[in-house]
């Protein structure tokens, strides 16, 4: 097989069973023309696609103080309706049928039903997820879970026992329903629906996976079987199957990178069919899958069993472009691909509107139909890292149809394999593990504090190939190796921030054929201080509305409005409501889109009230911020943060619509002290700051300032933050003796936030442990901005020495823009040489570095050269005088 090819690619042609046949049926009215042949391949281009529309996507309304099984239960709710929830359902059925069977009687006389209770709701959960830790602590019965018996210690679970009795669980398990019986229609009806018994829990999974998730632009359609081997007229037989050739087949939608499960569909088989196929099964299930993803331009990947011409086509009138394998005998294929035999490694490609069926030789001949991509051939890695040709169809097939493979992998690892002869409580199982597998990952990290995020993939050997950094939807940068651990592939931040939250994706390389890449995806979430988006004045006739819109992780603020020093919150005067909103937020340079909130503060009656500065005063637990807005005839507009790197230029643009209006110098300043005054050029309403080359000492904030007429507002201003990246430099450093410890101590500055330092001990990396002991912390540090020394966040790196060797000792500090480092060289006794560099340390105005002391010794022992020199050559001329 190619390495191109996936295993499923041909799998239906020898097959052509009950879903092939129904293909026949398909009408004519689309007739969208011949194909035509293409007839320069390396030169054909297909139309450019269309920008993916969806909002957003990833996990939605994901908390920062989520617990993991919050997380999970909410993969079995309904967001809109919570009391819409699978749980519920089990508990209500399950009660009404245990009723049901002790009020039939006849029951025996060790039945476990004599001593039956009502299940609550935290009962369930709890047998819930005992259930599923029986797919991670594989046992051969249920009852050895709860074996006590002193020779079997070994095998003991006392989890088990400590959270439900045996029996109780067992009574559960027999009894556990998920519908009411009463109202089950019988098989002859019309409407009967095989997989009644479990028909709300799919319907709920389906509601809560759809809405607690938007999907990516690259999603893929394929099936599922869930393994059952007993009596069943919805069990399907599938000899090409290897993990379960006997079961129920489920179609399924997912996310090609993460294998997130959107929707899952039973096929009940062509005995069970309630209505026709007018266009065959494989077209009906793709509709009906994508259907509310409509027109949001998705890029949907199928293998045979489903693609075909007339499909791609709608699909594309729908906004939504197609690519996948198909059968070479398909209503509406070429019908020369029927019998066309190739060259290995030969493209036959023909056009139909802008479809294009491309007809590749590798090992064997293969159809592909595409409505996205090009047949121009391209160079990529296979899944063992061997260099392949073959068209650009194939490379994205290969990228993109695993997403279903790889939730079954998931999903598979994990299953308890509960006994039983009932297919809708298997199906039942397959869902919660499926909910398991959808509850995304969220690692929660505070400002200025180091995280880890593991990159686990344990069913297959994967290389690492990056870690991509983005947020709902849009590419913010890729992570460098300098972040990623080489021995764990996970990714270290030594200190967070709220530019750092986002989706991970950890993107992985296999030795599966069938599953070439695999991408991992992680969210992370940065709490920290409020940080205010933007700000607006809304005229509303005799009423005034300011508007605050902010950003805050955790979601718990406290919001304050005030005038001068007066609270405004419950004056019958103004009117204070915070909302939710969709904002923009800027990471590392990039404009996303986040959930954030929108604060109105309504002025009744504004005409008869001057204008003024209020200020709005939103906290969290980790800090404070205040926003300033003037309520009158005209605001300032400035962005409020700008960004720079070290020897670019920049320019602040501050905008005032008002008559009369001069401005006045702009003012730097940093952490309250003012730096400096500097002039801007005045265009039309626009003051404008212009700095030619950025570095490090111009990092602070500037404020444009604007004379006025306005009663009691001589002066408007508006301040912008500027952030300038460039590499670490160090602020000081020192070696002092505690006992038998040597602790060298480098204080640095770098913006953006470093990796952690790397400490090396005669040019070899030390090995942290017992001999040498590393802490970097966060610290305030004094910096020189255009002369004035200001306190600015910056960070300190201590290497402890136990009974340190003489030698070379070096600190290398490294950013995303540089790196510097830092020389220590133990020569003498520790003791002196420690005193001596602390004092040459301590201050900012007297650096006195290591450095600085070997050229004065050098100078002047050079110095007493030259005079020794000077007088034997004074010495010499005298003699040969005295000679002559």
């Amino acid at each position: 097989m190619s390495d191109f090819e996936s295993e499923e690619s041909m799998e239906y042609e020898s097959e052509m069973s009950e879903i092939d046949t129904d293909s026949d049926l398909e009408d004519e009215t689309l007739n969208p023309g011949p194909w035509f042949p293409v007839l320069n391949t390396e030169e054909f281009y297909m139309p450019e696609m269309q920008e993916f529309r969806g909002n957003r996507f990833g996990p939605v309304d994901i908390r920062p103080d989520d617990k993991p099984h919050e997380i999970f239960l909410s993969m079995l709710t309904d967001p809109e309706n919570v009391e819409n929830n699978v749980v519920d359902v089990l508990v209500k059925e399950t009660n009404r049928y245990a009723e049901h069977r002790i009020s039939m009687g006849n029951l025996k006389p060790r039945s476990r039903l004599h001593m039956w209770r009502p299940v609550c709701n935290e009962e369930m959960k709890a047998f819930l997820g005992l259930l599923l830790l029986m797919g991670i602590i594989q046992k051969p019965t249920l009852a050895s879970y709860w074996e006590t018996q002193d020779k079997l210690w070994l095998r003991r679970t006392p989890s088990f026992r400590s959270v439900m009795a045996r029996d109780r669980f067992l009574a559960i398990l027999s009894n556990l329903h998920a519908n009411n019986n009463q109202t089950a229609l019988p098989r002859d009806h019309p409407q009967y629906d095989p997989m009644y018994k479990v028909r709300p829990v799919i319907d709920v999974c389906n509601t809560a996976f759809r809405k607690n998730y938007r999907l990516g632009r690259d999603i893929c359609v394929d099936e599922r079987i869930v393994g059952f081997k007993g009596r069943h007229n919805i069990v399907q037989y599938i000899s090409k199957k290897k993990s379960h050739q006997w079961g129920a087949k489920v179609w399924v939608l997912s996310e090609s990178d993460t294998g997130y499960t959107e929707h899952v569909q039973l096929y009940y088989g062509r005995r069970n069919r309630q209505q026709p196929y007018p266009h065959g099964v494989g077209y009906s299930v793709v509709t009906e899958l994508i259907e509310p993803h409509y027109n949001k331009f998705h890029h949907v990947t199928t293998d045979s069993l489903f693609a075909r011409p007339k499909l791609t086509h709608d699909l594309l009138g729908y906004g939504t472009y197609l690519t996948g394998t198909v059968i070479a005998g398909r209503k509406g294929m070429p019908l020369s691909f029927k019998t066309l035999k190739t060259p290995k490694g030969m493209v036959n490609d023909k056009k139909q509107g802008n479809v294009l069926s491309i007809h590749w030789s590798d090992r064997r001949q293969v159809r592909y139909l595409t409505s996205s991509d090009h047949c121009r051939l391209e160079t990529a890695s296979n899944s063992k890292g061997k260099e392949k040709v073959a068209p650009g169809v194939v490379h994205t097939y290969n990228e993109n149809m695993g997403g279903v493979d790889l939730g079954d992998q998931l999903i598979s690892v994990y299953d308890p394999d509960i006994r039983s002869v009932k297919l809708w409580k298997k199906i039942l199982v397959n869902l919660l593990l499926t909910a398991c597998d959808n509850a995304p990952s969220v690692h929660i990290c505070n400002a200025s504090k180091s995280v880890n995020l593991p990159c686990e993939y344990n069913y297959l050997t994967t290389n690492l190939t990056r870690w991509i950094h983005s947020r709902n939807g849009k590419f913010i940068r890729e992570l460098s190796k300098d972040f990623v651990d080489e021995n764990t592939k996970n990714l270290h931040f030594s200190f967070c921030d709220h530019e750092d939250s986002g989706e991970y994706t950890c993107m992985l390389t296999t030795d599966y054929s069938s599953l070439p890449s695999i991408n991992r995806s992680l969210e992370m979430l940065v709490n920290g201080p409020p940080i205010v988006l933007n700000q607006h004045i809304e005229d509303k006739g005799v009423d005034v509305v300011l508007s605050i819109m902010f950003y805050s992780i955790p979601y718990e603020f406290n919001l304050q409005w005030f005038l001068g020093n007066n609270n405004l919150n419950g004056d019958p005067q103004y009117t204070v409501i915070v909302n939710k909103m969709t904002g923009v937020l800027k990471q590392y340079n990039v404009d996303v889109t986040t959930d954030g909130f929108i604060s109105n503060l309504t002025i009744h009656n504004f005409k008869s009230i001057q204008s003024a500065v209020y200020s709005c005063k939103i906290s969290n637990s980790y800090g404070l911020v205040v926003e300033k807005i003037v309520s009158g005839p005209a605001n300032i507009e400035l962005q409020r943060r700008t960004y720079c790197n070290t020897s670019k230029r920049v320019e602040l643009k501050c905008t005032l619509e008002l008559i009369g209006a001069t401005p006045v110098l702009w003012i730097h300043s940093n952490a309250g002290e003012i730096i400096r005054a500097l002039q801007g050029k005045h265009v039309n309403n626009s003051y404008i700051l212009t700095i030619p080359f950025c570095n490090s000492q111009d990092t602070g904030d500037y404020t444009c300032r604007w004379e006025t007429d306005i009663l009691n507002q001589a002066i408007m201003e508006k301040s912008t933050t500027l952030s300038v990246s460039g590499p670490p430099f160090v602020i000081s450093h020192s070696i002092f003796v505690e006992g038998s410890d040597t602790v060298l101590s480098v204080s640095f500055f770098s913006q953006p936030f470093p990796n952690d330092p790397t400490w090396y001990y005669n040019n070899e990396p030390v090995a942290l442990g017992s001999k040498f002991l590393q802490t970097t912390t966060y610290s305030t540090v004094k910096i020189r901005l255009h002369r004035v020394v200001v306190n600015q966040e910056g960070f300190i790196s201590n290497l402890t020495v136990h009974e340190a060797d003489f030698g070379l000792y070096k600190c290398v500090i490294l950013n995303s823009f540089g790196q510097v480092h830092q020389l220590f060289v133990i020569e003498q006794e520790q003791t002196e040489y420690s005193l001596t560099t602390t004092e040459a340390t301590r201050s900012l105005e007297s650096p006195g570095n290591s450095t600085t002391v070997i050229i004065a010794i050098f100078s002047s022992v050079f110095g007493v050269a030259i005079v020794v020199i000077c007088i034997i050559i004074y010495i010499r001329r005298i003699s040969s005088g005295n000679c002559l």
